[in-house]
C-alpha cells in the first residue's frame, strides 16, 4: 500500500482518532461564549445551591448526550465509508 493509504494512516495513528481532529476557530468562540454565560449563572445561583445543583445535572446529562451522539455520528460515517468501499471495489465500470 502506498503512504497516502487510509488504512495505513489509521493503523499508524495518523488518522481516523477523535484526538486528531481539530476543532474550528467557530468553536472555540462558541466554547468561550458558552463558558462565559455559566460563569455568569453560577455566580448568580450561589446563593441558591438547589438550583445549583440543578444546572450540574444538567450539564452532566448533556456532557453524556454529546458524547452518545458523537459515537454514533462515528459509527454511522465509518459504517458509509465501508459501504462506499466496497461499492468502488465492486464497480466493473458499468
Amino acid at each position: 500500500m502506498n503512504k497516502k493509504s487510509a488504512i495505513l494512516q489509521m493503523f499508524n495513528g495518523q488518522r481516523g482518532h477523535h484526538d486528531l481532529v481539530s476543532h474550528t476557530e467557530e468553536y472555540f468562540r462558541l466554547l468561550r461564549e458558552n463558558i462565559k454565560e455559566e460563569e455568569e449563572l453560577r455566580e448568580k445561583l450561589k446563593e441558591h445551591p438547589d438550583l445549583l445543583q440543578i444546572l450540574e445535572k444538567i450539564n452532566d446529562s448533556f456532557i453524556e448526550m454529546c458524547c452518545e451522539c458523537e459515537d454514533i455520528f462515528y459509527r454511522e460515517g465509518f459504517k458509509f465509508g465501508v459501504l462506499m468501499g466496497i461499492e468502488i471495489a465492486g464497480d466493473s465500470g458499468e
